[in-house]
């Protein structure tokens, strides 16, 4: 059993740690976090392009049924579904796939990216676009408007992956992976303590009975409180 004074300044403890869990907005924080990711992540499935559309005007568009026609439309599907591969474990992978020829390997090692050696996803797209004026100029394609159809459907197959590049290389919040050194310092400070704080505060004691503000002045600590260092 604690005597008197003990109570009291136990009393004062718990009006203390209640009064830091409402200074604390932990809630907020970790809430908006929280939301910032979820929306980041369900933006990201929403922006993977797929080749459908596409691949759809291609095949309306470029029409013929000789060898040469067949082979653009399967080559224009080659590097479409080439440029939406996002992780792979080498090269010579994508040749063993199929999705890529040895020439044009050979071709796609030659080209570098200064912000990512490894961000090569617009090289097929490219290819597909020089595809599609090629055909026009050689008339298979009837007029301008077809052409203008099929770049547009590439822009937007395009545009997807860019947004995607954009949200892999700018990371958000930044200032959680520049203050990186301090997270698990943060981490014990705002949800650790947070925890074990209601631990005190939520002692049964007559609190409701004693004088708060004789029991805790926020200019000054209770007596002979001893604080983590």
């Amino acid at each position: 059993m604690m005597t008197e004074e003990q109570q009291t300044k136990f009393i004062k403890y718990v009006v203390l740690f209640d009064s830091w869990t409402k200074e604390i907005p932990l809630t907020f924080l970790l809430g908006f976090y929280v939301a910032m990711i979820i929306r980041r992540w369900w933006d990201c499935c929403q922006l993977i392009s797929w080749p459908d559309h596409l691949l759809y005007n291609v095949s309306a568009l470029i029409r013929g049924n000789d060898p040469e026609t067949r082979i653009i439309r399967k080559t224009i599907a080659r590097y479409a579904i080439l440029s939406s591969v996002l992780a792979y474990p080498t090269d010579e992978h994508l040749l063993d796939s199929g999705l890529i020829t040895k020439e044009e390997l050979d071709l796609f090692k030659t080209i570098h990216v200064r912000v990512d050696p490894h961000q090569k996803w617009f090289v097929p797209i490219n290819w597909i676009q020089t595809m599609m004026v090629r055909c026009f100029e050689k008339g298979t394609l009837g007029h301008t408007n077809e052409l203008r159809v099929l770049l547009d459907a590439l822009e937007k197959y395009r545009n997807g992956f860019f947004q995607l590049f954009i949200y892999d290389w700018i990371a958000i919040p930044l200032v959680y992976t520049q203050l990186e050194t301090y997270r698990r310092r943060f981490a014990r400070l705002f949800l650790y303590d947070w925890i074990s704080i209601p631990l005190v505060y939520t002692q049964g004691t007559q609190v409701s009975n004693y004088d708060s503000e004789k029991a805790y002045d926020s200019k000054r600590r209770p007596e002979q409180i001893n604080y983590l260092p």
